[in-house]
């Protein structure tokens, strides 16, 4: 007869390897579809960690904007709620480390300034400008830049502007928009602390070129209060003025 407590511990095994290997399909998945409006394929690879994380519930104000009757803002709000929604476990899968947290809701305000601003995050909201959005009605990444600010939800320690922006510009333009570095061929590379796009560019050649972990090892020690001056060079094998020389090299013309 078999020994309970280690048909128990087989078991447990067993457990263990399913929910490793849900988590490693899940890691890969592509985000969900923003053009269909539609959330993830519930039949796909990983759908069970997806459906066990809490999505936050997501509505829209347009309070500040008096803009409820405009079809063409509304049309844009209730499909960027929708692919937040559908987006936000995968995206928080790829950025979780022991302190995340979860909000309860989030919150998209719409606001009209002419002050040239687009959007920013902010105590579990997103605010973003009717100005813009009426002039860019195709950018359905803004949002996914912002949520990524909620779910980073650094405090303390050394946060580098330039890192957050740039893991957030990360997540929109080489995993949701599918970029690629050779879509940037000939843009500015600016320096690598630039933040946004060109701090993005730089983590995606360090994840190609150094480590493929490098965005979620950085996010975690950013949330974690444990990044540092060292932080960099101990996951990619040398010091960020080293490796952005050597990033700058592989844009030179035959390199």
């Amino acid at each position: 007869m078999l020994n309970p407590s280690k048909l128990q511990a087989a078991w447990h095994c067993v457990l263990a390897t399913t929910l490793l290997m849900l988590i490693a399909a899940l890691l890969q998945a592509g985000p969900a579809s923003a053009a269909e409006n539609q959330p993830m394929d519930t039949h796909s690879s990983g759908a069970e960690i997806h459906s066990a994380i809490t999505v936050p519930a997501l509505s829209i104000n347009f309070e500040q904007a008096a803009d409820k009757e405009n079809s063409a803002l509304s049309a844009w709000a209730e499909r960027t709620r929708l692919d937040l929604e559908a987006n936000y476990p995968l995206i928080y899968a790829q950025l979780v480390s022991p302190r995340a947290a979860h909000p309860e809701s989030i919150e998209l305000v719409f606001y009209r300034r002419e002050d040239g601003s687009i959007a920013y995050a902010a105590g579990g909201r997103i605010h973003i400008n009717c100005d813009y959005v009426e002039d860019h009605l195709d950018d359905i990444g803004m949002p996914i830049h912002e949520l990524v600010h909620i779910i980073q939800a650094y405090s303390g320690g050394d946060c580098p502007g330039w890192l957050t922006e740039g893991i957030a510009d990360w997540v929109r333009y080489f995993w949701y928009e599918k970029k690629t570095l050779a879509d940037y061929a000939g843009h500015d590379p600016g320096n690598y602390d630039s933040g946004y796009g060109q701090s993005a560019r730089f983590l995606e050649w360090l994840r190609l070129n150094r480590n493929p972990q490098i965005v979620p090892l950085l996010n975690s020690a950013l949330r974690e209060q444990s990044y540092g001056p060292d932080t960099i060079k101990s996951l990619c094998g040398a010091d960020v003025e080293t490796l952005w020389k050597d990033y700058l090299d592989s844009l030179a013309p035959g390199a």
